[in-house]
């Protein structure tokens, strides 16, 4: 089968690229040929290195702009992906699965496929890509011939707004147990707490962490918080460090290599990352996990699907700096505890999260889209 992925900025660190890496991989030792098409964007800072041998073409991909009284030309004229539509035809796919996350550019990318008569497998990730077109973007929907989300919670988010979504084959994401089994942990001479993610306070309560770890800090006086991530709010979150009292123990890494990730998550005692907004799925938990290391995460979104509450990690309500203090208490008081949950964890991923695994659910999704 050829398989072309669509994706935005595929060179960027995240967990949409990171899927689209690892799958088009795992697809390509099945014998498969596989491409993608990317748009060129990536925030000084946030590159990565990928994975797979597929060749990664680099267009724009133009969002649909919204009809106003102003711009009634755009009931007719809307921008067309001529370049995106080029490199479906140079490559000549049997199914494009878009992981395009911005919802104004579903429907270029569903005229694209249109245009080349190629069916289009649309898969969604989570709810936070409304752009200007908002739930309108989602008509677009119809014309994909299957759709996949990374959760069941993201299916019932997408459900709410699209009756279409309600066919989506749930496709879980994975993890690279042989890279986590390599890496070497972090060498410190002070344990330390983890955190990865993006410096951006409306989606991560990183706000929240700081303040849980300056309740705990005083406890366990040799023992630091390390967040690696950069992002809009860096600046902010070491501000909140030094008001907090804990800027001497919080220690903001900025953005790392995929490697040195490995060694961090498997130098720390446990990994945390609260969030504000429900994850589609966190694909940093499940890297944690494959590290043998427990978590506290959110308790929303996808992130329930593979934490379970009080067995490989903790999970606490939005926003709720008491709680997470006090979970964290649990993970540095117990040491057996906390070491029996994280090989929990990896048994966790063990068996049901290999990117393999994802790999052929996405081959169902392709087969009945053809």
């Amino acid at each position: 089968m050829r398989i072309l992925f669509i994706v935005e900025d595929f060179y960027a660190i995240g967990g949409i690229q990171e899927t689209v890496d690892h799958v088009s991989a795992e697809l390509i030792e099945l014998g498969h040929e596989v491409a993608i098409v990317s748009t060129p964007y990536v925030a000084p800072g946030a590159e990565r290195t990928p994975q797979t041998s597929a060749h990664c073409a680099t267009v724009e991909i133009p969002g649909r702009k919204a009809v106003s009284l102003r711009h009634l030309e755009r009931l007719i004229r809307q921008p067309l992906a001529v370049d995106l539509i080029a490199e479906i035809n140079r490559f000549h796919p049997d199914v494009i699965n878009s992981h395009v996350w911005t919802w104004d550019k579903f429907m270029t990318v569903a005229v694209a496929g249109r245009r080349a008569h190629v069916p289009i497998v649309q898969s969604l990730h989570d709810t936070w890509g409304k752009g200007k077109l908002g739930l309108g973007a989602l008509r677009s929907l119809k014309y994909a011939a299957a759709l996949t989300t990374n959760s069941a919670a993201t299916k019932v988010q997408f459900a709410a707004y699209s009756r279409r979504a309600t066919e989506a084959y749930v496709v879980l994401g994975g993890v690279d147990l042989a890279a986590a089994d390599a890496a070497a942990p972090f060498q410190r001479q002070r344990g330390y707490i983890f955190c990865a993610a993006r410096m951006e306070l409306r989606h991560r309560a990183i706000d929240v962490l700081i303040e849980a770890f300056a309740h705990v800090a005083p406890d366990y006086p040799n023992v630091d918080l390390l967040i690696a991530g950069d992002g809009p709010d860096r600046a902010r979150i070491g501000a909140l460090a030094a008001d907090a009292g804990v800027a001497t123990r919080v220690e903001m890494l900025g953005a790392r290599t995929r490697g040195e990730l490995w060694s961090l998550f498997k130098g720390a005692l446990f990994f945390t990352m609260p969030s504000r907004l429900a994850e589609g799925l966190g694909l940093v938990f499940l890297e944690s996990m494959a590290c043998e290391r427990p978590v506290i995460a959110t308790r929303s979104g996808g992130t329930i699907e593979i934490v379970s509450d009080g067995d490989n990690g903790f999970l606490i309500e939005a926003n709720q700096v008491k709680a997470l203090a006090n979970a964290m208490r649990t993970m540095l008081a117990d040491e057996d505890r906390r070491l029996a949950m994280g090989r929990r964890g990896y048994t966790t991923v063990q068996g049901r999260f290999t990117w393999r695994a994802v790999a052929l659910r996405y081959l169902e999704a392709y087969a009945a889209a053809l």
